[in-house]
């Protein structure tokens, strides 16, 4: 009579066919990825414990792709309602990343520059501003960006993308 054993290997099942032996060690040669690994003497009941851990693996991982999904699904959510409080504000808004690229701006900015945000998104502030008016304000950047506070005012002219 044969028996079969079912073995789950990182999330792959494989399938061994083996013949119950006299003895109560299996040995069998399992395959992980195509390449083979050294033969191994195990128990069934320690085969059983490894699965039923492996079983308890997949359940974390799948509790956690569902918690990864839903926590996607919420920050894409607060994201949209952010973007529509700052479009609704009369004022520029917009938020640049260390490299001193766009990676936010709200609908004032598009009015304000006539590009959508689209083009104005990844772009340097030196592109979107211009090179003259960067320079004016390129010493105030690079201190907010270094996590001082800064203000001021300053009449720029600028040539836009």
């Amino acid at each position: 009579m044969r028996a079969f054993l079912f073995l789950l290997l990182l999330l792959n099942i494989s399938y061994a066919t083996i013949d119950p032996p006299a003895a109560p060690e299996l040995r069998l040669l399992i395959s992980h990825g195509g390449s083979k690994m050294k033969d191994q003497n195990k128990t069934k009941k320690e085969l059983i414990n490894e699965l039923a851990e492996l079983r308890q693996r997949v359940d974390e991982l799948e509790r956690l792709e569902k918690h990864h999904t839903e926590t996607e699904e919420a920050l894409r959510e607060r994201e949209g309602q952010f973007t529509l409080v700052a479009d609704s504000l009369p004022v520029l808004i917009s938020y640049v990343d260390p490299e001193q690229r766009y990676r936010f701006n709200n609908k004032a900015y598009e009015h304000w520059f006539g590009h959508l945000r689209e083009e104005v998104y990844e772009k340097h502030i030196k592109e979107v501003l211009g090179e003259l008016a960067y320079e004016v304000i390129r010493q105030y950047v690079e201190t907010a960006l270094s996590g001082q506070e800064v203000g001021f005012e300053k009449w720029i002219t600028f040539w836009p993308i």
